[in-house]
């Protein structure tokens, strides 16, 4: 959820591929509902789109769970990578294209915004592995 001192609170039930990192976010859910895997997916458009490594920072309530979702961004991350890496040969238009059918809403997210730049996107993936 994103607010601005003018405006109500905007809830989003897709943050993974509408969030735009201005401003500060508050991201509630109940147990079980995939905040860890929102979360890593987040960190991995953070670091393709605004920021460093170095430059974030990511915690939880427990030791425990923050390991957990470190190993999870850094699960994410090398996904993402590999999944650049797998389409390295394709061109713009077929990176768009494959954005138009894949099914994981990261994925096609990054490769709808990185279809035109795809070795940035590499370059930016291997900083945070």
């Amino acid at each position: 959820m994103a607010a601005t001192p003018h405006s109500s609170p905007r809830l989003s039930f897709q943050p993974i591929t509408d969030m735009q990192f201005k401003g500060l976010h508050w991201i509630e859910a109940s147990a079980g509902t995939g905040k860890t895997y929102t979360l890593s997916s987040l960190i991995v458009r953070i670091f393709l789109e605004a920021y460093l490594p170095h430059q974030v920072v990511a915690t939880t309530f427990t030791r425990a769970a923050a390991a957990e979702l470190k190993s999870r961004i850094r699960a994410r991350l090398v996904e993402t990578l590999r999944y650049f890496e797998q389409c390295q040969s394709y061109t713009e238009a077929e990176l768009q294209a494959k954005a138009q059918t894949e099914s994981i809403r990261l994925l096609q997210k990054v490769l709808a915004d990185y279809a035109a730049k795809p070795d940035f996107a590499r370059d930016r993936l291997e900083l945070g592995d």
